[in-house]
């Protein structure tokens, strides 16, 4: 619909009464004039941070000067992180999964800042376990080789006047890239589940409060969602996030008001949708390949950076569960059914007690959800949708 003129974007509506400290400060670190290679490429570039007080980040927003950009992972990083191969930038590795880095924040397409709420703060300066030296990791993307020198990176915002608590990111899915599983060309549904399973959050010292989620895919992304199991439940307890219309060209942080719990799983679900792509589409890092992450900000924080697939089993903050499958438990039925915005969608008319499903491999094709059967009235609907991001606390 409208052809090419068609546009996406957020708009964030920001309390009047929003706490905002006496004291705050900002910080821009991007990259130092980077000559962007042809290709598929991510690049680092070494900023060290403020290190002459204590302090907490309280926001972060994209400094976004290329259309090149695909997306950038900010990471906080130790000392023992060859930290000075990238004082100017330069093709690397990416820092996510290493032992000497966590991450801080990350952006992608479309996205907006992030503001933290008035409880927590990501620690930086002289605290133990603060950010002092940052590595800024962008992706870009530039088939053609366009010849283009790129300022991009992430403005953030600090205060010494501390707040109650740190906070901290945790990345879920397959946060390494390792499904080795390809999606088949001209397939219209390829479901892949993945878990944070009760055996890894059993170890958490406390509850953690998730305050903002960012589900990532790439372009044959139709449909991410994950559910929350509390204490294992076969039932899921609703959803941490969801995204029932995919829109590679506006992912964004979602505000949730969430408690984990130890012991609690979540289950990370993407669909992926290859119709007209005749070869099979690999999981990878390039933009022509797909992931499956999620990333959690939440406060407390504990001592853990990942919980997700890693080959088949599961990798639990620093350590490998090589006796725990993932995903460690499937979802019930029903989560691939669309009720938002369908055209002539199926929706249950009244609520029904979704029933298990059949043991399956955790990559699948799901059956076609659009039969119009019993017990069920057909929804024909056309939307506008404007997508509003409300700050609530």
């Amino acid at each position: 619909y409208h052809g090419t003129n068609r546009f996406t974007d957020g708009i964030e509506f920001i309390p009047e009464n929003l706490p905002q400290p006496a004291s705050r400060s900002t910080k821009q670190v991007t990259m130092d004039g980077y000559s962007v290679p042809a290709g598929d490429i991510y690049s680092c570039q070494y900023v060290p941070l403020p290190q002459d007080n204590s302090y907490h980040i309280i926001e972060y927003n994209p400094i976004i000067n290329s259309s090149l950009v695909h997306h950038l992972l900010f990471h906080s990083c130790s000392i023992d992180y060859p930290l000075t191969n990238f004082t100017e930038p330069k093709p690397c590795a990416s820092p996510q999964g290493s032992l000497e880095c966590s991450l801080l924040w990350a952006w992608a397409l479309g996205g907006n800042g992030l503001i933290f709420p008035p409880e927590a703060g990501f620690p930086m300066g002289i605290q133990a376990d603060a950010a002092k030296y940052s590595i800024l990791e962008i992706h870009y993307s530039n088939p053609n080789g366009l010849i283009v020198t790129d300022y991009s990176g992430v403005q953030i915002t600090y205060t010494s006047q501390l707040r109650a608590h740190d906070a901290g990111s945790l990345i879920l899915g397959d946060p390494w890239v390792t499904i080795s599983s390809a999606i088949p060309g001209n397939t219209a549904e390829y479901h892949v589940e993945l878990s944070c399973p009760t055996e890894c959050t059993r170890t958490f010292p406390h509850s953690i409060h998730v305050f903002a989620d960012f589900l990532h895919m790439h372009k044959y992304g139709k449909m991410i969602w994950s559910t929350l199991h509390v204490n294992d439940s076969v039932e899921s307890n609703g959803y941490l996030n969801r995204i029932e219309f995919w829109d590679f060209a506006f992912q964004q942080s979602t505000l949730v008001n969430i408690t984990i719990n130890p012991g609690d799983r979540i289950n990370t679900h993407c669909i992926y949708d290859t119709l007209g792509q005749s070869n099979p589409v690999k999981f990878g890092l390039f933009s022509s390949e797909e992931m499956c992450q999620e990333y959690l900000y939440y406060w407390p924080r504990i001592p853990f950076r990942m919980c997700g697939y890693v080959q088949e089993v599961t990798f639990c903050g620093i350590e490998f569960l090589s006796n725990v499958p993932n995903p460690s438990e499937l979802d019930l039925a029903g989560g691939e059914v669309r009720t938002f915005g369908v055209p002539c969608a199926v929706v249950p008319q009244e609520p029904v007690t979704l029933q298990p499903m059949a043991l399956q491999p955790s990559f699948s094709q799901p059956t076609d959800s659009s039969d119009n059967s019993s017990g069920h009235v057909t929804v024909c609907a056309g939307l506008f949708v404007l997508v509003l991001h409300v700050f609530i606390w």
